[in-house]
C-alpha cells in the first residue's frame, strides 16, 4: 500500500487524468442502466398502478397494450358473474394524436369508470373528473395547466387534475371518462358535420313533437345500447380474498372464451414487447464499455510499469519481495477503476435531471459497475504484473 501511495504520489496529475477518463466511461454504462431502468418504468407504471390482479382481453389479440383488443361492454358483467372475482371493471386504452404548436403530440388515452379499476390512483393538483362534465386529468409531461382546455375529437376537455411520472413507453396518459373515451376512440368524431347532417335529415321527415318523443325514447335506451354495442379494451379484475389469481384466470378463460393473464404475466408481456430489444442492445453496449475501460486501465498500468522498470529492479535488487511490488500495481489499478466509478456515478445522478428521457437509476446497476470495475481492473493489471515477472534486479547496475 506505501508503494502504491507513493507511485500515486509521484505522477498524481496522471493518476487524476485516469480516474476522470475512465469516469466519464463507466459514467456512460450507469447512464445506460438508468436509461433502461426508466424504460422499465415507463413501460410498466400504469399497468402497475391499476392495482389489477387480472387482465381479461380479447382472445388471441395480445390484450390491451400490445394489440387490437376489442370487448362488448355487457362482458364486464360476465366476468364479474365468475366465481372468486370479487370486482371487474372495464378498461378503454388506446393511441391518439392532438395538435401542437406546428406538430403533433401523441398520448395515451385512458378510458375508465370513476370508481373503477385503472383510473389515476393518485394526483400531483387538482382532483379526479366529473364524468356527467367535459374533464380530463392529464401527465405533467403535457405541460398542461389546471384549468387548460385540451381538444379531443369533436370536443374541448378542461384539465381538471394532473399525474406526474404516469406515461407508457415516454407516452404521456390521458384519463377521461369510460363514455368519453370510447367517444373519442371507437366512434365516428371524425366526421361531426356530417353526422350532424345525416341526424338532421332524419328528423326532417317527422313533426316537432314526434321528434321530441323519438330523442326522448333514444336517450332511455341509449345506457342498454351501450351496454351491448359498446367497445372497450379490457376488463380489470381484483380476486376475492384468499383465491388464487392463476386459478381464476383460467377459470375466466374456459367459461369466456377470453385472454386472462394475471398482473404478473401481462407485466412480462408487456416488458418482452416493449423493452426486451432494448435490454439487449443496452446489454451488448455496456459490456463493450466496461470491456474497453478494462482495457484502458491495461495499458495505464502496463505503461507505468515500463516506466518503472528500473525502479522495480532496484527493489528486486536489495530482496525488497516481488508480492508487494505485484501488489502495488494491482492496487493502482484497482484504485484508478474505483476512482472512475464513483466519478462516473456521481455525475450521471448529477445530470439525470438534464437528460431527455427519464433515468432510473437502480443501486443494483450502480453496483455492477463498481463490482465490474474492480474485476477488470484487476485483470488489467495483470499484465503489468507479468512485466514485473520479467524484469531482472541486474538492469539496476544497468545492464
Amino acid at each position: 500500500m506505501n508503494l502504491m501511495l507513493k507511485y500515486i504520489k509521484f505522477r498524481k496529475v496522471r493518476f487524476i487524468l485516469a480516474g476522470l477518463g475512465l469516469g466519464l466511461l463507466l459514467g456512460m454504462v450507469v447512464a445506460m442502466g438508468g436509461i433502461e431502468g426508466g424504460m422499465i418504468r415507463d413501460a410498466t407504471v400504469f399497468a402497475e398502478s391499476t392495482e389489477a390482479d387480472l387482465w381479461v382481453s380479447q382472445q388471441d389479440s395480445g390484450g390491451p397494450f400490445l394489440g387490437q383488443s376489442g370487448l362488448p361492454r355487457a362482458t364486464v358483467k360476465d366476468v364479474a358473474a365468475i366465481a372468486g372475482v370479487a370486482r371487474a371493471s372495464p378498461l378503454i386504452f388506446g393511441s391518439y394524436t392532438i395538435p401542437e404548436g406546428a406538430g403533433f403530440n401523441r398520448v395515451m388515452i385512458v378510458g375508465t369508470e370513476q370508481d373503477g379499476l385503472g383510473g389515476p390512483t393518485s394526483l400531483a393538483a387538482g382532483r379526479l373528473y366529473n364524468p356527467e362534465q367535459k374533464e380530463a386529468v392529464a401527465d405533467t409531461a403535457l405541460r398542461l395547466a389546471l384549468g387548460d382546455r385540451l381538444k379531443l375529437g369533436a370536443d374541448e376537455y378542461e384539465v381538471v387534475g394532473l399525474t406526474q411520472g404516469m406515461t407508457y413507453s415516454t407516452v404521456p396518459i390521458i384519463y377521461l371518462a369510460l363514455d368519453e373515451a370510447q367517444d373519442i376512440l371507437f366512434s365516428q368524431q371524425e366526421y361531426p358535420e356530417m353526422m350532424d347532417e345525416i341526424e338532421d335529415k332524419f328528423f326532417s321527415y317527422f313533426s316537432v313533437e314526434e321528434e321530441t318523443r323519438i330523442r326522448q325514447r333514444m336517450d332511455e335506451l341509449m345506457p342498454e345500447w351501450m351496454e351491448m354495442t359498446g367497445n372497450i379494451n379490457a376488463v380489470l379484475v381484483k380476486v376475492k380474498a384468499g383465491q388464487a389469481p392463476q386459478a381464476v384466470a383460467e377459470e375466466v378463460a374456459q367459461s369466456l372464451a377470453l385472454d386472462a393473464r394475471t398482473q404478473a404475466e401481462e407485466l412480462k408481456l408487456i416488458l418482452n414487447s416493449e423493452v426486451k430489444r432494448g435490454h439487449d442492445q443496452m446489454l451488448m453496449f455496456k459490456t463493450m464499455l466496461m470491456i474497453v475501460a478494462g482495457v484502458i486501465v491495461m495499458l495505464i498500468t502496463y505503461t507505468n510499469t515500463i516506466e518503472k522498470t528500473k525502479d522495480i529492479a532496484i527493489l528486486k535488487a536489495v530482496g525488497t519481495p516481488t508480492g508487494r511490488t505485484i501488489g502495488a500495481i494491482v492496487q493502482e489499478a484497482v484504485l484508478i477503476g474505483l476512482v472512475g466509478a464513483v466519478v462516473g456515478s456521481l455525475l450521471i445522478i448529477l445530470m439525470a435531471p438534464m437528460f431527455p428521457m427519464p433515468l432510473l437509476l437502480r443501486p443494483g446497476d450502480i453496483a455492477v459497475v463498481f463490482v465490474g470495475a474492480f474485476i477488470l481492473c484487476t485483470l488489467g493489471s495483470l499484465l503489468g504484473v507479468r512485466r514485473i515477472l520479467s524484469i531482472d534486479p541486474m538492469v539496476a547496475m544497468g545492464r
